[in-house]
């Protein structure tokens, strides 16, 4: 039986002697989109990353397999050149919500100083006064936003049981139904306000939801198209949240564009709310520690706690700052932060307060949980404990078993620390764990 293009993919790579990541690194993509390509999830990559596979592989673009090459490419999607201007607002809106059932290769992926032009913009132009829109038919009232936004709310907690292409599907239809409010219907200005606050949180959502899928061109257009949303709303707390949205990806894509990304999010956010600016600070210690920047890094870390300790004192944080707890804050903040300047004592002592502070038995305790056991594994295996680095991935897998294929980046993170100790497979405990997680990379496939 013929190879599909998938497994065809797949023997090339193995037989050219690389990895998913060498792979996925020498055609500017993530691991997880081709993985994704190899298990058949994405049927096919766009034509520009199918002329760096071919180069990559020494073939030419028919021996891959994915069929002819002289078809018929849509334009490309680029939100980030229109001005920051409510009618600006409006046709990108529009156009994203047109465009949503495109071919992911139509949208543009931009990257150091074409990205910065946007966000530049972003910082420079001053939101303008809410205007009112009488128009005829039904009035949109504040009651109206508030099921808009509980539904927003609904939409993140299924993001966290698993996302993917279905939920995305669900939380474009919901954008199309909010940019029909925005545009053909009645309401005052602070209502207005709140339908583009509204429609600047769902983008976002569903850009995380393309990231995590490993659509990054789609997931970057929409973060722009969301920054939009929030700059006409004048909710400069979401906007800043989304320039951290942005610095995440870029440690993925261009860890150039993740400090001056993750700045910029300080830069904009004017406001007092404590959670906001403990968010904004861990990002901030994320991004310069994954750059390097021992120094700043720390300070970040710091200046996040202190704005934590604050916070028990103020209830009027965003919804969307649901997520950030105790747990979060020295597991994914401290804790992953303290790994990437090398600083592995003080990473283990946050990654354990994570681990002891954290609920059972919810979603966020399955993805930060892990996220902690590992990224603590990976700790005792950077100090050559390969025996304590196993013991504690196989307790994430003891508490959360199969469940942990739920959740995405959990999924990636045993993965990544499995590649990293198959070297040792002389240890019977490194046999037995790599065993393991191939047995539920197995069940999930």
């Amino acid at each position: 039986m013929p190879l599909t293009p998938n497994e065809t993919l797949r023997e090339l790579r193995r037989t050219r002697g690389l990895t998913q990541q060498k792979l996925a690194d020498l055609i500017q993509v993530s691991r997880s989109t081709e993985r994704r390509w190899e298990h058949g999830h994405i049927q096919r990559p766009h034509i520009g990353q199918l002329k760096a596979l071919a180069h990559a592989l020494g073939v030419s673009m028919d021996e891959l397999g994915f069929g002819p090459i002289n078809q018929t490419v849509a334009p490309r999607i680029d939100v980030s050149t229109e001005p920051f201007t409510p009618s600006a607002t409006s046709r990108t809106l529009m156009m994203m919500c047109k465009n949503e059932r495109v071919e992911r290769r139509s949208f543009t992926f931009l990257v150091g100083t074409a990205l910065a032009a946007p966000v530049g913009q972003y910082l420079a132009t001053p939101s303008l006064d809410p205007a009112n829109y009488d128009r005829p038919g039904m009035r949109v009232t504040d009651e109206v936003v508030d099921d808009l936004d509980a539904f927003n709310a609904r939409l993140r907690v299924l993001d966290d049981w698993g996302g993917g292409e279905t939920l995305l599907q669900a939380v474009q239809g919901q954008m199309r139904l909010v940019s029909d409010l925005l545009n053909n219907r009645s309401y005052n200005a602070q209502v207005g306000q709140r339908l583009h606050s509204n429609i600047a949180d769902l983008l976002r959502t569903g850009a995380w939801i393309s990231f995590d899928m490993g659509q990054h061109a789609q997931a970057q257009q929409m973060w722009i198209t969301a920054l939009r949303a929030a700059h006409t709303a004048g909710d400069h707390a979401l906007g800043a949240l989304i320039l951290t949205n942005l610095s995440e990806q870029a440690k993925e894509i261009n860890v150039g564009d993740t400090v001056p990304l993750a700045e910029a999010a300080l830069q904009r956010y004017r406001g007092n709310n404590a959670k906001v600016h403990t968010l904004l600070q861990l990002q901030a210690a994320q991004a310069y520690a994954y750059s390097g920047d021992s120094s700043p890094a720390r300070r970040a870390i710091d200046a996040s706690f202190t704005h934590w300790n604050n916070a028990n004192r103020d209830n009027s944080a965003p919804s969307w700052t649901y997520q950030l707890t105790e747990p979060l804050i020295h597991g994914r903040g401290a804790g992953f932060s303290y790994y990437a300047i090398g600083q592995w004592a003080l990473a283990q002592q946050h990654l354990h307060t994570a681990l002891l502070t954290q609920e059972p038995n919810t979603l966020c305790c399955l993805a930060h949980g892990t996220l902690a056991h590992t990224m603590l594994a990976k700790t005792y295996l950077k100090q050559g404990e390969i025996e304590q680095a196993c013991l504690t991935v196989t307790q994430a897998l003891d508490l959360f078993g199969a469940d942990i294929n739920r959740s995405h980046q959990a999924r990636t993170h045993i993965d990544y620390f499995t590649r990293q100790i198959s070297d040792y497979q002389s240890s019977p405990a490194v046999r037995v764990l790599i065993d393991r997680t191939h047995s539920l990379t197995v069940g999930n496939v």
